[in-house]
């Protein structure tokens, strides 16, 4: 019956857009790291480009570690460090194929390596950090997601890390890091709708390194003798060329979005508009209260712009760039407030609904094979095993899971939970004011695809700062005051 909580979960993070904050610590995590983090690009013997991907050094003399899916089949590579210096000789030094790892060797020294951590002691519900170059786009400024660890799996014979931490194409073979900002896992790959990530955990890797001969060092085509791949080059007759479809790389809308910076991290909202000839402006709110006005041009898929902050006694100017893709943009901004100097930093938006002024019924259909039906507050008595459905809430998920704990209950995963708390948060504004629309329920699993909603939960927040840790513990106070009273 756990799998209609399980159902359920999967609808939550379909439909919702991610306006989860931060975590404190992660600007730190990805100064430190980032300086560590390459592109891989692999070719096959003509030269035309087979796959991109990710990876990090683990020795200062140009040792790197990677996902075997990445080199494999290449008959050349080339390798970009952080600081932009591509190096063409690449030679394998070790492979594991059971387990998708790879150690590949440059000819460098004095690079910056990353310290592995201990993958064995990470427990379910621990927030974690991904770091890679989705699709090659961020050189020099990658790309930086966070999430939680869902699961730990059992596949074919390894485990596999199960994530929320958003892994885009090109970021295989990445590190994933604790918020100590050591490696624990490589990210691998991802199921398209479900946030599903995984990872292949770190400790793997120490064997590979424990063992390693530079006198086994093979080329390319050394390694990869037998399975060569040659790249599907696509020929487009002129006659045939199509325009890019706009729509797919359209700004026009409400878009969420993550900021990362030296001075912090916020969640900011935006509502932009794109005149037929690329220009964009509109205003934008932040979780730290206030907004402000942005401005900017789309070409090329390139979003280049200029957010002017117009909190009281602090305002500030910051400049960026963003790659837009459908429905989402990776790029990086710098900028200065009161606060002063923010250095680089990194954003990542997400755009919502995507049905413009539809109503939510339009924007969110029903999924099918999850019926949910009103229930007792009854049903609350006996529960133990608790699953947190609040994924694209991230602060809010640490905190209710923190607080359910320290009030005894089991925290899981969706599959074993007897019991679902779904937490979500919209966000508008009214002038400089953050208004916070808060929903949750307790359901409860009846059947395969069946559940009872047997509680629920609303709040309505005006304020000029809004941390979703206090809507969480709101939240989480009241489910407890409820919980205890039907298990007296």
């Amino acid at each position: 019956m756990a799998r209609a909580i399980a159902l359920l979960a999967v609808v939550i993070t379909a439909s919702l857009p991610a306006v989860s904050q931060r975590s404190a610590s992660l600007p730190d995590v990805a100064r430190t790291v980032s300086p560590s983090v390459v592109l891989i690009v692999t070719s096959d013997k003509n030269g035309n480009p087979l796959a991109e991907g990710s990876g990090f050094v683990v020795d200062s003399n140009g040792l790197i570690a990677t996902n075997l899916h990445v080199i494999k089949g290449a008959y050349s590579a080339s390798v970009t460090l952080a600081n932009g210096d591509t190096y063409d000789s690449v030679l394998v030094a070790d492979a594991d194929a059971r387990k998708d790892l790879a150690l590949i060797q440059i000819k460098a020294v004095d690079l910056k390596a990353v310290r592995l951590g201990d993958s064995d002691s990470l427990q379910v519900g621990q927030h974690v950090i991904a770091v890679g170059n989705p699709r090659g786009l961020l050189i020099g400024a990658n790309s930086v997601s966070d999430g939680i660890v869902s699961a730990v799996r059992q596949v074919e014979g390894m485990h596999l890390l199960q994530t929320t931490a958003p892994i885009s194409h090109g970021s295989s073979g990445g590190p994933l890091l604790n918020d100590g900002g050591e490696v624990i896992g490589v990210t691998q790959a991802t199921v398209e709708g479900q946030n599903l990530n995984l990872a292949v955990p770190a400790n793997y890797l120490k064997p590979m390194l424990r063992f390693f001969d530079r006198s086994a060092l093979r080329s390319l085509p050394e390694f990869n003798a037998g399975s060569l791949e040659t790249a599907q080059v696509e020929e487009k007759p002129a006659e045939h060329k199509s325009e890019p479809v706009k729509a797919d790389v359209s700004l026009d809308g409400a878009w969420s979005a993550t900021i990362a910076d030296a001075k912090g991290s916020a969640t900011v909202q935006f509502n932009l508009i794109e005149s037929s000839d690329g220009d964009v402006a509109g205003t934008y709110t932040t979780s730290l209260g206030g907004g402000g006005q942005i401005r900017g041009s789309l070409k090329d898929s390139q979003f280049t712009f200029e957010l002017k902050q117009s909190l009281q006694n602090c305002s500030g100017i910051f400049k960026g760039t963003a790659k837009v893709d459908a429905g989402k943009a990776l790029g990086t901004y710098t900028g200065t407030d009161c606060l002063g100097d923010h250095g680089k930093g990194s954003l990542t938006m997400t755009k919502s609904g995507g049905n413009g002024g539809q109503p939510e019924s339009a924007k969110t259909p029903a999924k099918p094979g999850v019926e949910i039906t009103d229930g007792q507050l009854d049903e609350l008595r006996g529960v133990k095993y608790i699953a947190v459905l609040a994924e694209s809430n991230l602060p809010a998920r640490n905190e209710i899971t923190k607080i359910l704990r320290e009030n005894g209950l089991r925290v899981v995963d969706a599959q074993h939970g007897d019991l679902g708390l779904t937490f979500t948060i919209k966000y508008t504004s009214q002038g400089e004011m953050i208004v916070a629309d808060v929903q949750g329920q307790a359901v409860r699993p009846t059947g395969p695809t069946t559940l009872h909603r047997v509680w629920t939960y609303n709040d309505h927040v005006i304020k000029k700062s809004i941390k979703e840790q206090d809507l969480a513990k709101a939240f989480v106070k009241e489910f407890l005051t409820v919980y205890r009273r039907e298990n007296r």
